[in-house]
């Protein structure tokens, strides 16, 4: 609702910036309230596909991130360059393997 509300605002807010001083026909008013409703109209749906389908969904999958509960690394993947997200999974692997070293000496002066 309140989407619709600003929807409507915007749209008399910029028809008053579009509205010519002065009509001389009722064709001119028909052809600049057409032109106007059409421009208004591809307006949303450009804004519709920069938004929900460009730009939320760029972030929503732009990374990929997964904490390893076993060694408690934060590891992020980025999806957009392969190149990358090989270079951030060896960066990964080698925190984890450190992880992993550390806990086995934990584990062995335990033990000892």
């Amino acid at each position: 609702m309140l989407a619709c509300k600003r929807a409507t605002g915007v749209f008399f807010l910029q028809w008053s910036f579009w509205w010519p001083r002065s009509i001389s026909s009722f064709a001119d008013f028909y052809f600049l309230t057409i032109n106007f409703l059409f421009l208004f109209y591809l307006q949303i749906w450009i804004f519709y596909i920069i938004f929900y389908v460009i730009l939320i969904p760029m972030l929503k999958y732009n990374r990929i991130i997964f904490k390893e509960k076993k060694f408690s690394t934060l590891c992020i993947y980025n999806t957009f360059s392969a190149e990358f997200k090989l270079d951030n999974k060896k960066k990964c692997l080698k925190k984890e393997q450190k992880n992993f070293v550390l806990l086995k000496k934990r584990e062995n002066l335990n033990l000892n």
